[in-house]
This record gives structure tokens, sequence and C-alpha cells, in this order.
């Protein structure tokens, strides 16, 4: 994975951490303008890199490089936390 990846990854999941709280305060109608606005500048950066990304070639690449998750974690769908205790 190229380091553009890495990157647009890494953003997508700041987002996606944001999230549920944005929907749950605008439907208690408890998320301010100015929170508002914020998170409309984190999505329209966000949108620019993935429209940046999706211009870029693709380039063939013989190394995997994962972004910093604990193992079994998926870069979406759990925000990085503390790397789990290790088998003993």
């Amino acid at each position: 994975m190229n380091p553009e990846t890495i990157e647009l990854v890494r953003a997508l999941g700041a987002v996606h951490q944001h999230i549920p709280r944005v929907i749950n305060d605008l439907l208690v109608e408890q998320l301010p303008q100015a929170k508002q606005r914020e998170f409309a500048e984190l999505l329209l950066g966000l949108g620019e890199l993935l429209h940046t990304h999706a211009e870029t070639p693709l380039k063939p690449s013989t190394e995997l490089i994962l972004p910093p998750f604990a193992p079994g974690r998926h870069a979406l769908r759990e925000p990085p936390g503390p790397e789990p205790p290790p088998a003993t």
C-alpha cells in the first residue's frame, strides 16, 4: 500500500470515529453550528483527499504497508486503541 493510500485510510478512519456522535447530536438537535461547520470542513478535506487519490494512477507495489491498527481490528470499524495484552 502506498503512502497516499495509507493517509487516505487514516483520514477515513478519523472521520468515521466522529460520525455516530454527529448523527446523534443532529437527531437531538444538540450539534452547535460551529461544530457542524467544523465537521463539514473535515468532510470537505476528506473529499479532496479522496478525489486526489482517485486521480493518481495505481502503482504496483511488492511491499505491503499496513496502517497502525492492532491485529484483528478493521481500520474503518474500530478506532486504534491500546494493544491487546500478549498471550501467555
